[in-house]
């Protein structure tokens, strides 16, 4: 028995038809060396995503397919930004650890927009969630401790601030 791919390129589609498609030919890769690479991987024709993705009949493409699934579980962690983004992408900069910053690439693909500011404060944005391991001014995030102290029950289902 005989199996020909010689037709089959793999055309994928981006979620957001605006962004249009890509092939990847048979027996080839289509990506960088590593997110971070601005080389190709060996086989790569072009890269059109931080990951790299296999054409079919590729001898060895568990491995590949593998490391794009933890690149994605990490959300690319590192302190260097990865290559050959796509709108939408994560990336979970660590450049400032222990201040690490979760970013999104721009619809424009031009610019990383941040969601997420972790350390010991949270900044959704802009929206901050101040001192949040100890809350203990009256502008810090709430947490049970604090709540607890701040408020007392008075008669089972109800809560009233304390007068501190």
């Amino acid at each position: 028995m005989t199996v020909e791919f010689d037709n089959d390129i793999y055309t994928i589609d981006f979620t957001d038809p605006a962004n249009g498609d890509f092939a990847i030919q048979p027996f080839t890769t289509n990506g960088p060396l590593s997110p971070t690479s601005v080389s190709l991987a060996p086989g790569a024709v072009t890269a059109s995503t931080t990951l790299t993705l296999v054409g079919r009949g590729l001898p060895g493409w568990g491995e590949s397919v593998i490391e794009n699934m933890v690149h994605m579980l990490e959300h690319f962690a590192g302190p260097t930004a990865p290559t050959f983004v796509i709108p939408g992408q994560l990336w979970f900069d660590t450049t400032n650890t222990p201040v690490d910053v979760l970013k999104v690439r721009n619809q424009a693909n031009d610019a990383w927009n941040t969601v997420l500011t972790v350390g010991t404060d949270l900044d959704f944005g802009g929206f901050k969630g101040i001192n949040v391991g100890d809350a203990t001014n009256p502008t810090d995030a709430m947490n049970q401790q604090s709540s607890d102290a701040r408020y007392v029950e008075l008669a089972g289902d109800s809560w009233m601030p304390l007068q501190i």
